[in-house]
């Protein structure tokens, strides 16, 4: 009885799973012999027992890192940059609260291969000359994430607590999708990208130093999301999300499929959200010795509901093997309406007598969306890398306001603001963009590139705004008013570059 008892004990305790603790581990890489920090190499956390890859990201510009793991084990910590030596480290994690690992010294790779290249791996970071390419591919945690997340850990990208996108710290930057702008995306970043699985995305590219390949008028940088595409197996493959919470619901789905030479990727979403109704009191006091404008309240309440969709796909036809058809197409949609009711009352002196009171209820309603659509032909040529695209691209891009606002229950000597009207604005903005690249390698190291892109806009807008009289609905010349503007931006580029290996 007592050996089963101790055998039983044994089997209870092997079946014990880690134990949980939160252990900051951090660290920072650097060169052996010069001391330099060594930006963007990549750092892999895994399992010692079998190799499991549980967090893959890059160290930032001054070589550091930092990262929480919340079980105890026995695991692997991998170093790998471009002509470095690989690092491994074996770390035991158990009760401390954090392990700093200190300097991790990398060594120069003196075995340089002329021709062949054998990687193991894909890196996670990629510098080169104008841009940093972070892998999707290569990051398990990609997996079960969405892009606003993952776009947490890409070099020289900040996602705030409030969720908005910085590159290198500012604003002025451009997304891009597959080389594309992306107006859709622009127009509501966190909503668009928190929408987008990451494992729906290859690459992320982080243009530093756009030229008028990309952009006429000059930014900071280009985000540019590169989608998963299509592999020459049939097949297809489907994604479904959904959310629901107090303030509204939304889902969406995402589809990728192969049938011969035609591929077909793209997605749609839908998000509906409703704020609940707000109370809002106020009193001003008139210090200027009016007996009659004295005391003015105000009490009421407004709510507000809205939702929003966007769907997009990419159509591709192979004609041959050196000749490919892309065509594109984004769409987008929203709204909201804001409804509210006022009571207002302006008092005498004495803080008792009324001077005038009215009750004004309004409902107001945004519709905002936009149209893109682009056509990409590419050709390739028998020389390795030479290749010609030429690409057209529509945006259309309506936003309407209107608004009314009833004065009812009136009494007393009414102001002039207190009047029923209605209100609109009209705006649309149409972008054409014509464009045209060639690029051609000569000799082993040489690479020349040439283009020109045409890009041609039209705004147009037009406010009104009427008011009910004895006579009737008035339109207030004053505040109606019409804009139209015209750009037209053309541009050409070249460019030469020229990679030499180490050593050479």
């Amino acid at each position: 009885m007592l050996i089963i008892l101790s055998v039983f004990i044994s089997v209870l305790s092997y079946a014990q799973p880690a134990s949980m603790v939160n252990v900051l581990i951090k660290g920072q890489v650097v060169d052996s012999l010069t001391n330099e920090t060594i930006p963007y190499a990549t750092v892999r956390f895994a399992e010692k027992s079998d190799s499991t890859l549980l967090k893959a990201f890059a160290t930032d510009d001054n070589g550091k890192f930092q990262f929480s793991i919340n079980k105890a084990g026995e695991y692997v910590l991998s170093v790998e940059y471009l002509g470095k030596n690989p690092i491994e480290k074996n770390i035991i994690i158990d009760e401390q609260k954090a392990l700093d690992l200190g300097k991790i010294l990398m060594t120069d790779n003196s075995q340089l291969l002329s021709e062949v290249v054998v990687s193991a791996q894909k890196p996670l970071v990629q510098v080169d000359l104008d841009k940093i390419v972070y892998s999707m591919e290569s990051d398990p945690e990609a997996k079960t994430s969405n892009l606003l997340e993952m776009l947490k850990k890409v070099p020289l990208v900040t996602v705030d607590g409030n969720e908005n996108v910085q590159l290198k710290g500012s604003s002025n930057f451009k997304i891009y999708l597959n080389g594309k702008p992306s107006n859709m995306i622009m127009r509501s970043p966190k909503d668009v990208l928190r929408s987008m699985p990451a494992n729906t995305v290859k690459d992320i590219q982080v243009i530093t130093d756009p030229g008028a390949k990309y952009d006429a008028e000059g930014v900071t940088g280009i985000i540019n999301i590169i989608t998963q595409t299509n592999t020459s197996m049939g097949g297809y493959t489907a994604t479904l999300n959904g959310r629901a919470n107090s303030r509204g619901f939304g889902g969406g789905v995402y589809l990728s499929m192969k049938y011969g030479k035609v591929g077909f990727t793209g997605n749609y979403n839908y998000s509906n959200w409703k704020n609940p109704e707000s109370t809002t009191s106020m009193y001003q006091a008139n210090l200027s010795g009016d007996v009659n404008n004295a005391h003015f309240y105000q009490n009421g309440a407004s709510k507000n509901s809205g939702d929003w969709q966007y769907g997009s796909g990419e159509l591709s036809y192979e004609i041959d093997t050196l000749n490919l058809i892309n065509i594109g197409f984004n769409r987008y949609f929203g709204g909201y309406t804001n409804r509210m009711n006022f009571l207002s009352e302006m008092r005498m002196a004495d803080n008792a007598t009324p001077f005038y009171s009215y009750t004004q209820t309004g409902k107001s309603a945004n519709i905002w969306g936009g149209n893109d659509l682009n056509v990409d032909y590419q050709r390739t040529f028998n020389k390795k890398d030479q290749l010609l695209t030429a690409s057209y691209r529509l945006s259309l891009n309506p936003d309407d306001l209107k608004s009314n606002s009833d004065v009812t229950d009136a009494w007393g000597a009414l102001p002039a603001t207190a009047v029923t009207n209605k209100q609109f604005t009209d705006a649309t903005t149409n972008e054409h963009t014509f464009q045209v690249d060639f690029v051609t390698p000569f000799g082993k190291v040489h690479n020349m590139e040439a283009g020109v892109k045409y890009i041609f806009r039209l705004a147009e807008s037009a406010s009104g705004f009427d008011q009910l009289t004895d006579a009737g609905w008035e339109t207030i010349p004053r505040l109606t008013d019409s804009f139209k503007h015209d750009q037209g931006i053309l541009s050409a580029y070249g460019g030469y570059s020229a990679k030499f290996k180490n050593g050479a």
